[in-house]
Formats: structure tokens, C-alpha cells, sequence
């Protein structure tokens, strides 16, 4: 159920933007995981036609992040404890091995993007931004780290993965608070090592790390389900 008012769509590029914001107004729950959405109803909210929210839904389908059910119409995804489990184990199998591949063919621009990123989201925390800002700026540590590597391959994993990832941080109330996103980041140290040579500490760090962030938000997507 929607609890506010959608933004203004600007005067171009409407599908895209149409998608932007539905994609945030899920993230911070105005649209409940598992509820159905309808073009006509999205479309009032935004002061647009149907066709670009249409265009935009078939977008966040592809995305992973909406379910088309035949004749039953268009609903936004609800993983349950077990699908966050999944997502979370195939991240830890292949993301130490897209940072060992960037350890091997792009160490040097890897170390000053991932660097950006931790002094940019340390930034966006002093100007204390919000909790849906800051969870995806973190992310955008991981997700260098999936484009730097070198293989398209894993990289299609990330886009695959990342949707219900998203799902887990921002659904879950560990991360209500900003300092619980701070307390569980180990970015830093991950970079740390890594500048070393020490590739083998490195996706040992990283894979800690994942499935740490993986038994948080398991457990309490296990409480919610009880």
C-alpha cells in the first residue's frame, strides 16, 4: 500500500524515470514487497500515460526486481528466507573470485574506484544522509568490483543477484539504523590488504564479510516468517 505521494515526472525520458522511481518507492517500502501494481494507478500518481510505466515495469521485470504473473498482472517480488539465503551464497562463491580477477588484470584502477567509493559514502554519512541512500552507495562497492573484473559473465551474475539483495538490506530492521550499516562494513580493510598484494587475506575478508551480512539478514527474514 502506498503511505505517500510519488515524485513529479519531468518532461522527458519518461519510461526511465518512471522505473527510477518505482524502484526507490520499493526500496522504502511506499510499495509493500508481494503487492500488486497497476499501470493505471502508477500512471495518475505520476501525471503520465500508461505506455512509458508499462515500459517501465517490463524494465524492472528484467531487473528481477517485479513478477509478471500471466492474467493476474504485475507484482513487486517477496524472496522469503531461503531465496535470500540463495542469493547470498552465490555472491559468496563468485565475488572473491571477480576480486581475485581484478587483482589480475586492473589492480591499479580498481584500488582508486573502490577508494572513491568508501571516501564518497563516508562523505554522503557526515552530510548524514538517509538510510536508502546510504545502503546503495555501499553497495556500489561490490558492484565495482563485479564491472572491474573483466568477465561478463559474473558480471550478469551481479545484475541477476542484486535486486533481491537490495530486497534483504532495505526490508530488513538490523538496517533501520545508519550505524548498523557502518558497524557491518569492512571495506577498508578489504582495500587495505588487497593494496598489499595479499589477494588470498583480501577474498577471505570479503567473503566474511558476505556471509556475515547474509546471517543478519537471514535471521530476521526467518523471525518475520515465524
Amino acid at each position: 500500500m502506498m503511505t505517500s505521494s510519488l515524485p513529479t515526472i519531468k518532461r522527458k525520458n519518461y519510461a526511465q524515470q518512471a522505473r527510477d522511481i518505482i524502484e526507490t518507492a520499493i526500496m522504502r517500502g511506499d510499495f509493500e514487497l508481494g503487492e500488486k501494481l497497476t499501470e493505471e494507478n502508477i500512471a495518475k500518481q505520476l501525471n503520465i500515460s500508461r505506455v512509458p510505466v508499462r515500459e517501465a515495469l517490463r524494465a524492472l521485470e528484467k531487473y528481477g526486481l517485479v513478477e509478471v504473473k500471466p492474467s493476474n498482472g504485475v507484482w513487486v517480488i517477496s524472496p522469503d528466507a531461503k531465496d535470500i539465503e540463495e542469493v547470498f551464497d552465490i555472491r559468496a562463491l563468485n565475488e572473491p573470485y571477480a576480486l581475485e580477477l581484478c587483482f589480475k588484470n586492473s589492480p591499479e584502477k580498481t584500488i582508486i574506484e573502490l577508494e572513491h567509493q568508501i571516501m564518497d559514502f563516508e562523505n554522503l554519512l557526515e552530510q548524514h544522509g538517509d538510510r536508502y541512500d546510504l545502503i546503495n552507495q555501499d553497495l556500489k562497492f561490490d558492484e565495482i568490483i563485479f564491472l572491474r573484473c573483466g568477465n561478463n559473465k559474473l558480471t550478469e551474475i551481479w545484475s541477476i543477484l542484486v535486486p533481491t539483495i537490495k530486497i534483504g538490506f532495505f526490508h530488513n530492521p538490523y538496517f533501520k539504523e545508519n550505524n548498523s550499516i557502518v558497524n557491518n562494513r569492512s571495506h577498508r580493510e578489504i582495500v587495505a590488504v588487497f593494496k598489499k598484494g595479499q589477494i588470498d587475506t583480501a577474498k577471505n575478508s570479503l567473503t566474511d564479510h558476505i556471509l556475515k551480512s547474509k546471517k543478519l539478514i537471514c535471521e530476521s527474514f526467518k523471525k518475520e516468517e515465524e
